[in-house]
């Protein structure tokens, strides 16, 4: 049997937050970010082991396996790389502790002008380019908070560019495999047959 260890933290939430008084966070929120990456691993996923989760890991948000080094991380990308004849090398870079999650509501402001971050469960060791990608994708729906921590948010080198593409490359690849066979099982359940032109349909 196991159990959690947790603690009320009072306060608001950024989400709580008025949209005139959230600048005024962020660059707190961007002071932890750096201040974390700057803790190293050498194993790929979350801090205590097993399965990574997050948006990243598309289209069921969880990697469906752990990763024992960063050539099982290079592999899992590079599988949905195949259409456009690339490989991802996450080993030029260090394994830095990501939040994953930065969306407002997880993260607490108290009287004292404190910051707490909630809901770790996407947490863990990665290059942090999956940092700044993972804020793009999860905070979608929130432009304004997302742009305003873009700019705070560390700049990334020619190759992180570059990786960061790659990232978004596997993202479409994975939703759009996911789109047909969901797409796939529905015809097949009304119609019997589905061929593959009219999946590319």
């Amino acid at each position: 049997m196991g159990f959690i260890v947790m603690e009320f933290v009072p306060g608001n939430r950024l989400s709580e937050v008025a949209a005139d008084n959230v600048p005024r966070y962020v660059d707190m929120i961007a002071q932890v970010i750096g201040i974390m990456s700057e803790t190293h691993g050498n194993t790929p996923g979350p801090i205590d082991g097993g399965e990574p989760r997050g948006p990243i890991w598309a289209p069921d948000s969880r990697a469906y396996g752990e990763f024992e080094s960063v050539s099982d991380l290079d592999a899992w990308f590079d599988r949905a790389l195949v259409p456009e004849n690339k490989k991802i090398y996450f080993g030029q870079y260090q394994l830095s502790f990501c939040h994953l999650d930065l969306a407002r509501r997880n993260i607490v402001v108290t009287d004292g002008q404190t910051l707490y971050l909630l809901d770790w469960q996407c947490s863990g060791f990665y290059p942090r380019v999956h940092e700044i990608w993972n804020s793009a994708i999860t905070l979608s729906n929130d432009t304004m908070y997302r742009d305003l921590l873009a700019k705070k948010l560390p700049h990334l080198s020619q190759e992180e560019e570059a990786t960061h593409w790659l990232l978004w490359c596997v993202y479409r690849h994975n939703m759009l495999q996911n789109l047909s066979v969901k797409n796939s099982r529905r015809r097949k359940e009304y119609h019997g047959f589905c061929s593959f032109q009219e999946l590319e349909e």
